[in-house]
């Protein structure tokens, strides 16, 4: 594959392949409590046919991304999706009232910085 691409300009690639030098001793790490001052980017890619993908990243002081959430489904309305991204990133109940749901519910998680 690499031969085909580098050396002979076709764009070819192992099907499935999606990090070609992905290594799990690298880059996946346990789980841990992200800080709050860590800078938040959410990322989405719309689909139904082919998979919707929410991915909720956090950078740590020195540049690195932590991919710390994630749904990826096929076959489900945008609105169920928006549902489901409520329901993780927001506190649904007002204090002290547990029995009523806001109408403007908190979001719980630092929200990702404005996109300019």
């Amino acid at each position: 594959m690499r031969k085909l691409r580098l050396r002979d300009g076709i764009w070819a690639a192992v099907e499935g392949i999606i990090f070609e030098n992905f290594d799990e001793a690298v880059h996946v790490v346990d789980r841990f409590p992200v800080p709050e001052g860590w800078t938040r980017y959410w990322t989405v890619d719309f689909g139904y046919v082919h998979a919707f993908v929410l991915q909720c990243w956090a950078q740590d002081g020195d540049g690195r991304l932590y991919l710390y959430r994630e749904i990826y489904r096929t076959g489900r309305r945008l609105e169920d999706h928006a549902r489901q991204i409520l329901e993780l990133v927001t506190d649904p109940r007002p204090p002290g009232r547990p029995d009523r749901v806001r109408e403007s519910a908190g979001c719980r998680h630092p929200r990702p910085p404005p996109v300019n």
